[in-house]
């Protein structure tokens, strides 16, 4: 798969060249795909659950918090110390697990990049401010 960040570095790289309206279309084109394709991996969910596996917590790829779903054997169980210690568990969790989720979907999305590619990149953009 090509890698985005390459895609945007041949573009800004043609545009720094010869610099045209048309240039600046394509990489405003890529930049709004990016976002989009970055909004829609952020609202991905993943769910983890305490030890118990009693409490579930939904977390989104942005680390938010959707849902926390407390079963009736918790809610039996548990004091109340205990239960917001396993939603907090189950909540630290899931956002572990959103976090590294979100960084195996980023490197699909953009293929691993050096260093040296995204100092390029932002050099670049650099000299269009």
């Amino acid at each position: 798969m090509t890698s985005e960040f390459a895609d945007l570095r041949a573009i800004l790289e043609q545009y720094a060249r010869g610099s045209d309206e048309i240039g600046f279309r394509r990489i405003a084109e890529r930049v709004r795909a990016m976002q989009e394709r970055l909004q829609a991996v952020l609202a991905e969910t993943v769910s983890a659950t305490d030890a118990s596996g009693t409490v579930t917590a939904t977390v989104t790829l942005g680390s938010q918090i959707k849902s926390v779903h407390i079963s009736p054997l918790a809610l039996r169980q548990m004091n109340t110390g205990a239960l917001g210690r396993a939603c907090l568990e189950a909540i630290t969790t899931g956002r572990k697990a959103a976090a590294d989720a979100l960084s195996t979907r980023m490197e699909e999305l953009s293929g691993p990049a050096s260093p040296d590619d995204l100092n390029t990149v932002l050099r670049m953009l650099d000299q269009f401010r």
